[in-house]
């Protein structure tokens, strides 16, 4: 099955077409996505399809998909794409440096900053239930991020001793 491959907009083909022309990794990430997208030409089910609960909203609302799959690059790098009949439109080409929960759980804490949550009450935003399960599960992805944001003095992840945890600026 031979299917076209296309940009959802023009800005993201100026953009994907423009890493030709910048630093070695730009270069590198540019072969890596047209290896992507002669692959998906000839195998357009070669990627992951993604849970429809976890679908952008703005996806949804802007473009009306019915179906989003990814397609893992090398370093983290990711297309996100959906099918149309014949057609595949490349969505983005994202950089998925943190899991699903570990992104959801640092943008809640990142948009209510200052504001001290407890496991349960992160738990239950976060996994959806209030069943708290291993009852590390909010610890494990929170250690996990401060790694990956290089935050181990907890200069922006504050562990507040007995309650729970915040997300705090320079200026907080």
């Amino acid at each position: 099955m031979n299917s076209s491959v296309a940009f959802i907009s023009a800005e993201l083909k100026n953009q994907f077409e423009s890493l030709k022309n910048g630093r070695f990794e730009n270069k590198l990430l540019h072969k890596w996505i047209t290896r992507a997208i002669k692959n998906l030409e000839d195998h357009p089910l070669s990627g992951i399809k993604i849970s429809k609960k976890l679908w952008p909203s703005e996806y949804v609302k802007k473009y009306q998909i019915t179906n989003l799959w990814k397609y893992d690059l090398p370093h983290a790098w990711r297309l996100l794409y959906t099918i149309e009949t014949d057609e595949i439109m490349i969505m983005n080409i994202i950089l998925e440096w943190f899991s699903h929960k570990e992104y959801e759980l640092f943008k809640f804490l990142f948009t209510h900053p200052s504001h001290v949550f407890t496991r349960e009450e992160l738990f239950v935003t976060i996994w959806g239930n209030s069943d708290l399960g291993e009852s590390r599960t909010v610890d494990v992805h929170i250690r996990r991020i401060r790694a990956k944001i290089g935050d181990n003095d907890q200069k922006y992840i504050k562990t507040v001793r007995g309650v729970g945890y915040t997300l705090r600026f320079e200026n907080n």
